[in-house]
């Protein structure tokens, strides 16, 4: 295939290494002379591999090398663009300047010389960016998908051999088999909406950036106390069913109970009274936490409801009993405060037994709830609204009639949340029920899985 490559930074040189090796012909498109002019003397690039292929494919005419758009879209079935989306050092805002400029570019050579022009976006680009590029300016001229790049400087290539993540953003029309003829179709692959593949990238980067500072304040508090980091991070690691993996990644709710708050707040204290180590990071973990509880309060008095507000679930985790640190409790206290009556759920919950362990829950907080925890269901269907703090199936009768008609907002993000949206008016406190708009699938589903996505 002839493709054309828009923008000759480390992630569009990268990409020709790659798509030479399996064998297209390429074009390599930017603006700047001198990186033209570097790339044909041969200067070595600090990538593995990548000088070598770039060397023997302008030895063999397999590579072009271009300023001049016309001349390198003027036979490519398909450009792809992997120009640079800089951070604005005004505002930190992505800069899309040349992302645009290179669109408007390409269109200009379509209107002229062509018909249509397929088009891969991989650079950087915040949510809403392609569709907005797929909608409006390229929206006549040919398809248009977003396929992030995931990868790492010095092993770059391995990367586009073997890539952590394959996601792509793709049109309403589910046309998605043009990027895997380009780029092969080894491995599982998510075929989602622009949004959501615009969005994965960033929250990856997001992701690594906070595994590396958490390690490095877990890292100082292990310094002053005297404890060998390596071999504590090394067993962290080490547990594949909590730590590195995919528990407490779903959204949801704020965490609580008798574990989490205290020992977060014991490694705290662990170095109170020196000046040094500050962990910014760890400490603004229970802020963000209590801010996601604050948030919810905000939520639910944008809503306007009036009467009852129905809580299903108190206790911290269902089927435990357990109010110690419950953010139910925090969110029904902070919404009775607002004025609000509540009435709780939970028959998990037995307020009477928590005189003999009194550390479970202060005296004042047992008081306000005594004559809120209901026994009966019946008692919910008069209820304005319906906060789902456990998953319904958690509880031994069923829920979903209680449900019927209800305005419901899903605090856990329930399994079932699609069969309550299909009878009640359904909010996620963040997330929309859309059945199907991300799927984990073989390249034999794919398509299945996008036909059934639902986009807005």
């Amino acid at each position: 295939m002839k493709i054309c490559v828009v923008g000759l930074g480390h992630v569009g040189i990268v990409n020709i290494a790659y798509l030479l090796e399996r064998g297209h012909i390429v074009t390599g498109l930017d603006v700047s002379q001198e990186r033209i002019r570097h790339l044909f003397a041969g200067e070595p690039e600090p990538e593995p591999r990548v000088s070598e292929l770039l060397s023997s494919a302008l030895r063999s005419g397999r590579l072009q090398l271009s300023t001049d758009y016309l001349k390198a879209v003027e036979e490519a079935s398909v450009a792809i663009i992997c120009v640079g989306t800089p951070q604005s050092e005004k505002d930190g805002i992505p800069n899309l300047s040349f992302l645009y400029q290179a669109v408007t570019s390409l269109i200009e050579i379509v209107k002229k010389k062509r018909d249509t022009l397929d088009v891969v976006l991989r650079s950087t680009v915040p949510p809403g960016t392609t569709r907005n590029i797929a909608s409006g300016a390229f929206g006549n001229f040919g398809n248009v998908w977003y396929y992030p790049e995931f990868l790492r400087e010095g092993s770059a290539i391995e990367d586009m051999n073997d890539p952590p993540i394959r996601i792509i953003g793709a049109p309403k029309t589910g046309y998605y088999q043009r990027v895997l003829d380009i780029y092969g179709e080894t491995g599982p692959v998510y075929i989602t909406e622009y949004e959501i593949a615009e969005m994965v990238k960033y929250v990856c980067n997001a992701f690594h950036a906070m595994k590396v500072t958490f390690t490095n304040e877990i890292s100082n508090v292990c310094r002053y106390l005297g404890i060998d980091s390596n071999r504590v991070m090394e067993v962290v690691c080490s547990d594949n069913k909590l730590n590195m993996s995919k528990a407490y990644m779903r959204p949801g709710f704020a965490f609580g109970g008798s574990c989490l708050p205290k020992d977060l707040t014991a490694l705290l204290r662990l170095s109170n009274g020196r000046q040094e180590p500050e962990l910014p990071l760890l400490t603004n973990i229970i802020v963000s936490n209590d801010l996601h509880i604050r948030s919810t309060v905000r939520r639910v008095r944008s809503l306007a409801v009036r009467g009852t507000l129905g809580m299903l679930g108190l206790s911290f985790k269902p089927n435990t009993g357990d109010l110690r640190d419950s953010p139910f409790v925090k969110l029904g206290n902070m919404l009775i405060s607002e004025g609000y009556h509540v009435i709780a759920y939970d028959p998990s919950v037995e307020l009477g037994l928590l005189d003999v362990e009194p550390t479970y829950i202060q005296s004042d907080v047992r008081k306000m709830w005594q004559g809120q925890l209901t026994k009966s269901l019946k008692s919910l269907c008069e209820c304005s609204l319906l906060l789902i703090a456990h998953p319904i199936s958690s509880f031994r009768t069923p829920i979903l009639p209680i449900l019927k008609g209800k305005h419901v907002l899903d605090l856990c993000n329930d399994p079932l949340r699609e069969q309550i949206a299909a009878i009640a008016d359904y909010e996620g406190v963040g997330w929309e029920c859309r059945s199907g708009c991300v799927r984990n699938v073989s390249l034999a589903k794919a398509e299945e899985a996008l036909k059934n996505t639902s986009y807005s």
